[in-house]
């Protein structure tokens, strides 16, 4: 198990160190080998959670289980990202997190040493929307960094190393409203089953405020974002500025959520 993350984070690391090149040097054999190492570094990331199953199921409540799949809900949507809208550097700004995120479960215990919850449907359904959520607004954070890149780029009228690797404004924007679109709603599905998960497991009460209050004060950010671009038409550096804060804020409150 531990092998296998060891050759995931591996081929992460050269994945990133072949956008690096191909930042500079703008060479097309440079991104394919990254977009080479980083999937495979994917499917090897994916055998663990495969691994994973072998054991009880209980393993995946564990930390091992949490930050191995966080991480590798990111890198889909990185991956998903890059080939759906063409756009080249999301894995550039996301793959260090998740590599950051895969590098902490090396060190946690990757067996459940009994099991924990009387039911785990809730829990596993909490654990899949939050993650998929999460991974969706990670897409905001790439995409607002890009945005906020390029306008100093074009206010400053000077062409500089990145203005022409980045898409559009109106690109960006229009990708990070979809992932707000995608990725709020799923958060706000993880809190629901979260909370029937947590009257289960402690039978009729609920997970203690030190746990709780870094999801909700994710989850306001997040609904003030998303309710904005809706209600108030935020759009432009607004959106991205938000969507950069709002993870940053998520990425540390799901630390303290499981801590």
């Amino acid at each position: 198990m531990h092998l296998l993350l060891l050759f995931s984070l591996i081929a992460y690391f050269f994945g990133i160190v072949a956008f690096f090149h191909h930042l500079f040097r703008r060479r097309p054999l440079s991104f394919k080998g990254a977009i080479f190492f980083i999937s495979l570094g994917f499917l090897s990331h994916s055998a663990i959670l495969v691994g994973l199953l072998r054991y009880e199921r209980e393993t995946y409540s564990i930390p091992f289980g949490y930050f191995t799949f966080f991480s590798w809900c990111i890198v889909l949507a990185s991956l998903l990202a890059e080939f759906r809208f063409k756009i080249r550097y999301i894995s550039f700004f996301l793959i260090p997190i998740s590599m950051l995120l895969l590098g902490h479960s090396y060190y946690q215990p990757h067996l459940a040493a009994e099991v924990l919850y009387p039911t785990m449907f809730w829990f596993f359904a909490h654990t899949i929307f939050f993650f998929l959520g999460y991974a969706a607004l990670a897409i905001t954070f790439a995409v607002g960094i890009m945005f906020i890149l390029q306008e100093r780029q074009l206010k400053s009228k000077q062409a500089g190393l990145i203005y022409h690797r980045l898409p559009s404004l109106e690109v960006l924007d229009h990708i990070n409203g979809l992932a707000v679109d995608i990725g709020f709603p799923l958060i706000s599905a993880g809190i629901m089953t979260g909370i029937i998960w947590s009257r289960q497991r402690y039978l009729g009460g609920f997970i203690g405020i030190d746990k709780l209050w870094p999801v909700i004060a994710t989850w306001i950010i997040y609904a003030i974002l998303f309710f904005g671009r809706i209600v108030l038409g935020w759009r432009g550096r607004r959106a991205a500025q938000v969507s950069v804060i709002g993870f940053m804020v998520a990425l540390l409150g799901y630390v303290l959520h499981i801590i």
